[in-house]
């Protein structure tokens, strides 16, 4: 018994060439986020003067009238309330984890390619800013992914720098 195939609008899209296709609406996505962090370090900073009698929740607010409250809520998370859980038991023996992020090279510069990562140093963790195309090929959306490391290393740190920092 041979099931016909279904007719169907929907168009497969390459992850590779959405990325390219879309660019500007991911790296829109991306710079949202980055733009939410900026906002909440200004809050944080705020938050010894005049917003010190603030609760976190409304200072929530007024970042989710800025940006969309999800991603207002990671920021938050990243900058001021969630601290890195990287830390185990003393008696467990297990692997460092440690990021940098690669600059771009020449040739994926000229390819239009673009950072997917925000590394947050103060934090000891990174944002993963994936872009999709639902099914249907129209409808844009981004998940953003906080993992958290032992150590993150600027983009501009060289090799031996951060070999001698992972045995610190």
């Amino acid at each position: 018994f041979l099931v016909p195939p279904m007719s169907t609008n929907h168009k497969r899209v390459c992850a590779r060439a959405a990325r390219v296709e879309f660019r500007e609406a991911f790296l829109g996505g991306r710079n949202d986020f980055r733009a939410a962090q900026l906002n909440v370090r200004l809050l944080a900073k705020r938050q010894l003067g005049d917003f010190a009698c603030l609760p976190d929740s409304a200072q929530i607010l007024v970042l989710e009238f800025l940006r969309p409250p999800q991603v207002a809520q990671l920021a938050w998370d990243g900058v001021v309330s969630c601290p890195n859980q990287a830390t185990v038991h003393q008696d467990w023996v297990r692997p460092r984890v440690v990021i940098r992020l690669r600059p771009l090279l020449a040739p994926e510069q000229e390819d239009a390619q673009y950072e997917s990562l925000t590394m947050e140093q103060e934090n000891q963790s990174c944002v993963v800013h994936d872009g999709h195309v639902h099914r249907d090929g129209r409808t844009l959306y981004m998940v953003h992914s906080r993992f958290g490391v032992d150590r993150v290393f600027s983009p501009a740190c060289a090799a031996p720098t951060i070999m001698a920092g992972v045995g610190d």
